[in-house]
């Protein structure tokens, strides 16, 4: 018996469909970290976040010097406790607001350049590991360092698979950011770079464009290296 598979389509794994699904799990997803953010539990190290929002802005900064912290999320969860006072629901979202925009940048840029399985692949990973149920919603500055060492990610793809130099600026910012939030982002910043690095040495060896590339990834780095250093 022959049966013609061009005429046997589900429709439910039509692309729509499939776009449909991944909004549907990201939500679902989304939301199981979403009633979390109620919690009024704490413990120690959050403790240290908690009790320098409530300090000025001098002392908290301070503060985050006297620990050697980054200090982003510290400002950023002072900044949302003096527009909307202290609450849990305050501070778990001040640090899982980054856990949000990573899961819309899923379903938009990565379905768009990866396609609809490496997103919800990658959803799954930053919504159910241990470390991602943990971290997420801890009110520390992890969940804001991830982002920013994604988004650093999705820059270096376009660098990659387009060549726009014009993406090394915004290189260079979200890297600050991604330092800003946690020192330990060096590490993956710099294996970032190193493979961009490689990169522009590859691209039209001998030609304008390989000189271009290099110069622009040369300003990229060493701005972000300096303004790291003397920040």
């Amino acid at each position: 018996m022959y049966m013609d598979k061009s005429r046997f389509q589900f429709h439910i794994i039509n692309e729509k469909n499939k776009v449909l699904f991944l909004i549907a799990y990201a939500f679902f997803l989304s939301m199981h970290h979403f009633i979390r953010l109620f919690d009024n539990s704490f413990w120690g190290d959050e403790g240290i976040v908690i009790n320098l929002a409530r300090e000025g802005w001098m002392g908290m900064l301070e503060g985050v010097a006297y620990n050697g912290h980054s200090p982003f999320h510290y400002a950023f969860a002072w900044i949302c406790v003096r527009f909307f006072g202290e609450s849990g629901f305050i501070y778990h979202f001040s640090a899982t607001l980054p856990y949000f925009i990573i899961i819309i940048l899923a379903v938009t840029l990565v379905r768009k350049w990866l396609g609809v399985k490496v997103a919800i692949i990658f959803i799954t990973f930053c919504s159910l590991l241990n470390s991602a149920i943990v971290y997420n919603l801890e009110v520390r500055m992890y969940a804001w360092c991830q982002l920013f060492i994604f988004i650093v990610f999705l820059v270096a793809y376009q660098l990659f698979v387009f060549g726009k130099n014009g993406y090394y600026f915004l290189l260079a910012v979200v890297s600050l950011g991604a330092v800003y939030s946690h020192y330990f982002a060096l590490a993956s910043i710099g294996i970032i770079y190193f493979m961009l690095f490689i990169h522009a040495m590859k691209t039209n060896r001998g030609g304008y464009m390989e000189s271009n590339c290099i110069r622009s990834f040369s300003y990229c780095a060493t701005n972000a290296l300096a303004v790291f250093c003397n920040g």
